[in-house]
């Protein structure tokens, strides 16, 4: 990068403010800081390649695989920034193999980089073992080839039993080829073989019977009657016939739309093999073992059946086609204008084949959970909180979905107003010499978040006269930073010049002098959660040096066991390094200088877990379900609470098992127990943001029941002696308590040993 700069003293006068201007000429050139590496990648899973360049910009980017440039699609996203490409292939099949070549350029030259790709898959035989008879003596190889990523390992089982080679049977694996060799087969050697084959993505087998051959079947033939035209020599030939089987069968497969299918199956057997291939019980022309669709939409979803059929007998099997949808926004989050220390939520509806990750960004930052920061994603509903916000958290915030069918993100804006402040200068004007008939630029560089209030009103003055705009004079206002320029210089342009800032608070002028310090970026409220660190910043400006002190309720703090203190670049931090209870309060911040003083305060709200429930209580058992209900605890631990936490522990056992952990109201069913005297005891715990609170168990050990609060399950054994004639049925009663009275439950007789009693809760 050249920079010419060409200059003349405009006026020797202190009062004139010099102009300049520099001359740029990009000469760097696009080269790769980052080149791209090889990747190997599990079939089915996303390929990434990414690469970071420097360079003048514009700088453009390009794909290519196998010198052929890549489209995006539904199955390919391109990311490029700045300074970085990056490439992603979702859902990747053995078609995306190859050698991936990545190329920058701009008007000053460019660069190339490669990535060779590989996509791993799983072994598979493609020759298995088959059932094998031989005699006694003799000797025997079983062999199957083998197919997958390498580096493949192959083992030998008889019987569970694993094989090493010894003098009797050899173990080679050469070529993707198998063998098993036996110098000569014993009757020990009779039994099941298993060939098993693993690379690092999984593993395949075969089986193989060896059996003893025995005397096969007789083959005669017999003349009725002969001729001398029927002498010669007979051959007699045997073939074994076997019916077709599917050594690899189909398998469900789920795509994007627009992406190729194959369905790719194995079959052995006895030629000719006829191979028939249906959808949804309609035949295909396709008689191939291999069925490709080019690209796949809606009307290839469905059941697909393969047939495999000879003269001895037929094999089938069945895979499915579904359709992976991409994510998409339903609603997008609504941009949001807010005051200082008010808590905000951005709410995205999104939808796509699951499983679904949602990431929120500030700008191109990240965003996690903490103390200020929560995000969700429930069912369909993807949301992002925001606690305490402030003039600094203005900006874009993007959602951004993704699963394994594609990537989506929509951007939206938070602007958060802060105090009203009069506008100042950060920047001041400084002399500069210019050369007569050049251009030149006066700068100043203010933010509305530090400097002031919006709406700001920017004037220019030359020695008190307002400059007006013309085809030689410029202003402008963009993005806080004020510029006048002048395309062409004389003379009558030399003097002081001034510039004012005006809002509905103050007016401020370039020209002025000292300044009191002021917090344009005052202190906002802190949770600090116990044992943790809590930070209080704020930002001060005016005349230098100025004076930073800091105070809790009135008494002023310092730099000690459990304060850190510091002012950098006119920034105040505080930070509480082990937040207690006893930090709760008011922190104050003050600043001074030869001209004056400022103050801004904020609280420490110190957060904690939540204190024990109240009241604990079976309130049913009835068929393995208990019944817990509890009242919220007295205190909150300063957070609100979001669930309770229920365990249960059998009473001879010390481990707890948690039930759940999302229990939203303050009852809760306990399923699944154990019947038949089997003893539980319950504990429940609420939790906030902070953590889960202590535990409070029930006070007895409970077994599971008959009875709820609105009914109990009867049961009884018939009397010895039925009186000398059949049982019709039964009578159920009960009594009130508190009466000798007795209410019939059941209006029919009942013709079983079991009733369940309906009663109100009031009876």
């Amino acid at each position: 990068m050249h920079s010419y700069l060409h200059s003349l003293p405009a006026c020797s006068s202190s009062t004139s403010v010099p102009l300049t201007i520099d001359l740029y000429l990009p000469t760097e050139p696009a080269v790769f800081v980052k080149k791209l590496s090889d990747f190997s990648v599990e079939q089915g899973k996303s390929i990434v390649l990414e690469s970071s360049y420097i360079g003048t910009p514009p700088i453009s980017v390009t794909w290519k695989r196998n010198g052929m440039p890549i489209a995006q699609s539904q199955r390919c996203t391109v990311t490029t920034t700045e300074k970085s490409g990056i490439l992603e292939i979702f859902n990747s099949t053995k078609n995306d193999e190859g050698e991936y070549t990545c190329e920058v350029a701009n008007e000053a030259g460019g660069d190339v980089c490669h990535s060779l790709v590989s996509i791993l898959e799983p072994p598979y035989f493609v020759t298995h073992l088959d059932r094998v008879e031989v005699k006694v003596g003799e000797p025997l190889t079983l062999k199957c080839q083998i197919g997958g990523s390498p580096e493949i390992k192959v083992s030998w089982y008889k019987d569970d039993t694993k094989l090493r080679s010894t003098q009797a049977y050899k173990m080679h694996f050469k070529n993707n080829v198998a063998t098993l060799a036996f110098s000569a087969v014993e009757d020990s050697n009779i039994g099941e073989y298993i060939c098993k084959a693993e690379n690092s993505i999984g593993f395949a087998t075969s089986t193989a019977l060896l059996v003893v051959k025995g005397d096969g079947p007789r083959a005669t033939l017999v003349w009725g009657s002969w001729l001398p035209t029927d002498s010669g020599d007979y051959y007699c030939f045997a073939e074994r016939q076997l019916p077709p089987t599917f050594t690899r069968k189909l398998k469900d497969i789920q795509e994007v739309v627009g992406a190729p299918v194959t369905f790719d199956c194995r079959i052995t057997g006895s030629e000719p093999i006829q191979v028939s291939w249906y959808k949804d019980g309609v035949l295909l022309s396709n008689t191939d073992n291999i069925l490709h669709i080019l690209n796949v939409d809606t009307a290839d979803v469905g059941e697909y059946h393969c047939k495999a059929v000879n003269d001895v007998g037929s094999d089938s099997c069945i895979g499915s086609v579904t359709l992976r949808e991409p994510p998409s926004f339903v609603k997008k989050p609504e941009p949001l204008d807010v005051l200082s220390g008010a808590n905000i939520t951005f709410t995205s509806i999104v939808k796509g084949s699951p499983p679904l990750e949602v990431k929120w960004f500030r700008g191109s930052v990240e965003l996690v959970p903490g103390p200020r920061c929560n995000m969700t994603l429930q069912d369909s509903l993807a949301e992002l909180e925001l606690f305490d916000v402030h003039p600094l958290e203005s900006g874009d915030y993007t959602c951004q979905v993704s699963n394994e069918a594609g990537k989506i993100s929509c951007t939206t804006h938070l602007f958060v107003k802060g105090a009203s402040k009069p506008p100042y200068f950060i920047t001041p004007l400084e002399p500069v010499q210019v050369t007569v008939g050049d251009s030149a630029s006066l700068q100043f560089v203010f933010d509305c978040g530090i400097a002031g209030s919006e709406p700001i009103e920017v004037s220019w003055f030359k020695d008190g006269a307002r400059v007006k705009e013309d085809y030689n004079v410029h202003t402008s206002f963009v993005d806080n930073v004020a510029t006048l320029q002048i395309l062409k210089t004389d003379r009558n342009l030399i003097g002081q010049y001034t510039c004012t800032a005006v809002n509905a608070i103050g007016t401020a002028s370039s020209s002025e002098g000292k300044t009191p310090p002021f917090f344009d970026i005052p202190l906002t409220p802190v949770d600090g959660i116990i044992g943790e660190s809590a930070d209080f910043e704020c930002h001060v400006s005016g005349t230098q040096p100025i004076r930073v002190t800091w105070a809790k309720d009135g008494q002023e703090i310092r730099t000690g066991k459990n304060y850190q203190i510091s002012y950098v670049d006119n920034t105040a931090h505080l930070t509480i390094l082990r937040v207690d209870r006893g930090d709760s309060g008011t922190y104050a911040c003050y600043a001074s200088n030869e001209v004056g003083k400022d103050s801004c305060t904020a609280q420490l709200a110190v957060k904690d877990v939540p204190g024990p429930v109240r009241n604990l209580e079976v309130t049913e058992t009835y068929d393995g379900e208990v019944g817990l209900a509890w009242q919220e605890p007295e205190s909150d631990g300063g957070s609100k609470i979001i669930g309770y936490v229920v365990e249960r522990r059998d009473v001879k056992r010390k481990t707890w098992i948690v039930v759940t952990d999302r229990a939203e109201n303050c009852e809760y069913t306990v399923t699944g127990l154990q019947k038949g005297g089997v003893e539980y005891l319950f504990r429940v715990s609420a939790r906030n943001r902070v953590g889960t609170g202590e535990p409070v168990e029930t006070d007895t050990p409970v077994e599971h029941s008959d009875q709820t609060k609105s009914s109990v399950q009867l049961t009884w054994e018939p009397p010895l002696e039925d009186g000398g004639s059949p049982i019709l049925g039964y009578i159920i009663e009960r009594q009130e308590e508190g009466t000798d009275k007795w209410i019939r439950c059941n209006p029919k007789l009942v013709p079983a040993l079991t009733f369940k009693v309906q009663y109100s809760l009031h009876q």
